[in-house]
């Protein structure tokens, strides 16, 4: 063999012994970064199922007096945002108020006055007899009256909490539907 072909050999053994070096390492990087990313997702998962098998804690997130206080609730809610509240009093009176502190955003009372006709009927009207007719009575026609009445708020009932439809039973045994609806914007 000639000094040349030996110089040859060695110069590709030299360079196939250095791609299996960069070989060797790069397989070993990429095993060593595959564990250290499995092992990287145990310690996530880790740190997120961890609080499931904590004890379970609640605090007052705002206190303060309920608007309108005096008189007793018959119905509570809160919107899905948590942002605003529906107190729905004894009196009739349904109060949206800000949930973070309590103020009024609408007290807006409810139709409990009912309005009606009532037929009144007439006394019977002697007349006095003539000499050609005897005693008669006339009735005259029966008097329209408009009655209002203001009912009683006795129970609120939730019929269909997704779409916020409430039943609400009144003092004469009718029975009001009312749905409450919220509009919020974000800046």
């Amino acid at each position: 063999m000639s000094n040349n072909s030996v110089t040859a050999l060695d110069s590709l053994r030299r360079w196939r012994y250095f791609k299996d070096r960069v070989a060797r390492y790069s397989v070993a990087l990429g095993g060593i970064g595959v564990i250290a990313a499995l092992v990287l997702i145990f310690v996530y998962l880790v740190y997120i199922v961890l609080p499931v098998f904590d004890r379970a804690r609640i605090h007052a997130a705002a206190e303060y007096t309920l608007p309108g206080h005096e008189v007793p609730s018959l119905y509570l809610s809160v919107e899905e945002q948590a942002v605003v509240g529906l107190r729905i009093t004894e009196n009739g009176h349904a109060v949206f108020f800000n949930t973070a502190d309590g103020t009024v955003v609408q007290d807006a009372p409810l139709p409990l006055e009912v309005k009606r006709t009532v037929s009144v009927p007439q006394p019977a009207v002697l007349l006095p007899a003539t000499p050609t007719q005897p005693t008669r009575s006339v009735t005259p026609p029966a008097k329209q009256v408009t009655v209002t009445e203001t009912l009683e708020l006795m129970q609120v009932v939730d019929v269909d909490p997704n779409q916020g439809l409430l039943a609400l039973a009144m003092s004469n045994g009718s029975l009001l539907l009312a749905k409450h609806d919220y509009r919020i914007s974000y800046p």
